[in-house]
């Protein structure tokens, strides 16, 4: 015997049969229509959308300040770059306190020895995009650790060429986090939840690190790279194990090796691009 509420899916499923059956019929009776005849153009109309959608950006990274068509720049000044090494800071901090609970996704207490364990496994997440650059995030950059001064020195003699792959970087981060809390907000396991809910926080305040990024790189003349959703590697159930512990320790990572690059160019001298 059905349940009621299988009666009620067998009785809306038989009869959405009928319905469709009967206009169908009845409009191949009229000739205004024949079998396939707009299936294909359905199709095509359908395939186009998909591709059009994969070659767009997500606003969400794509216009993190929610601005209009009309951008007004502002010339760059040592600030900019401090107020984006204290932000990056901060959020590098706030994603930090829920380290533990992260990794009870694998069944593990703490974070360190999680951390401890999974070092000296070949899983870059971010370093391993078409784009990225050694200086977007250095081989010898690892977490709770600074790269050496003279190296950010370094850095400053072409920072600008560096600036856009680092911003591009970013946006990736956002997408990964955004990405990992739908996952976890889809799976329906309570004990994930408030992971999820954190997991957004972190979204949100990284956008703002985003925007302030995105001031910056346009006060100094850049190129904005978008990133477009077939560029962003899919997360599901089948793969978020294994994704979303690099993309966490690489978020940690490149948070904490922001914060350094833009104190340090905050005391450095740049001389504008052209």
């Amino acid at each position: 015997m059905f349940s009621s509420k299988g009666r009620r899916s067998s009785y809306w499923e038989f009869s959405g049969y009928v319905n469709v059956c009967a206009v169908a019929c009845l409009l191949l009776l009229v000739g205004s229509w024949s079998p396939g005849s707009s299936a294909a153009p359905y199709k095509s109309r359908n395939m186009e959308r998909q591709k059009r959608a994969s070659e767009e950006e997500n606003p969400l990274w794509g216009n993190p300040c929610v601005y209009g068509s009309t951008i007004s720049k502002t010339e760059y000044e040592p600030k900019f770059a401090e107020n984006l090494a204290r932000h990056a800071k901060y959020v590098f901090e706030e994603t930090l306190k829920y380290k533990d609970e992260f990794v009870k996704l694998y069944s593990y207490d703490t974070f360190d020895s999680f951390y401890n364990q999974m070092n000296n496994k070949n899983d870059d997440w971010l370093r391993n995009f078409p784009w990225h650059l050694d200086d977007i995030m250095p081989k010898n950059k690892v977490l709770y650790k600074s790269l050496d001064e003279a190296d950010l020195d370094e850095l400053m003699k072409h920072i600008d060429d560096v600036l856009p792959y680092m911003y591009k970087s970013l946006k990736m981060v956002v997408a990964g986090f955004h990405m990992i809390a739908e996952n976890l907000i889809n799976d329906n396991i309570a004990a994930d939840a408030n992971l999820a809910k954190n997991i957004k926080d972190t979204v949100l305040k990284l956008s703002k690190v985003l925007c302030l990024f995105f001031d910056m790189i346009t006060s100094r003349d850049l190129k904005v790279l978008p990133l477009l959703n077939n560029e962003i590697p899919v997360i599901n159930d089948s793969n978020i194990l294994k994704n979303a512990f690099p993309i966490y320790r690489d978020t940690l990572n490149y948070l904490e090796y922001l914060s350094q690059v833009f104190q340090t160019m905050s005391k450095t001298d740049l001389t504008q691009s052209a």
